[in-house]
């Protein structure tokens, strides 16, 4: 998983399908994640910043939480996050990979 701050969700998802060997990635520091978060994944990466080339594949799936805008300015700015992000993953995805956009509900026209 890509930019998942406290890695909750990677922790959540490695739990729920323990057969997975999930790797979370954050921009935060280490010490910002909790404890139990990095001790679900099978593999942490801290102060990635996907903006830069991504860690090197191939992955056979990349899966990003689209980021919560807030005002017409910050939505422009995640779709430009997203562009790019689509653009770097295609360097680092296995042949048959996919990439994964999850939504907060009310985000990008998901319900609410």
């Amino acid at each position: 998983t890509l930019a998942d701050g406290d890695c909750a969700y990677s922790a959540a998802l490695a739990r729920a399908c323990p057969r997975l060997h999930v790797c979370a990635t954050t921009y935060d520091l280490r010490s910002r994640v909790p404890q139990e978060n990095a001790e679900s994944v099978a593999e942490l990466l801290c102060e990635v910043d996907f903006t830069d080339p991504l860690p090197a594949g191939p992955w056979t799936r990349i899966v990003v939480n689209f980021p919560s805008p807030v005002g017409r300015k910050h939505v422009s700015c995640a779709r430009a996050l997203m562009q790019q992000l689509f653009l770097r993953a295609s360097d680092v995805l296995a042949k048959e990979g996919q990439l994964w956009l999850t939504l907060e509900d009310g985000v990008g026209g998901s319900s609410a």
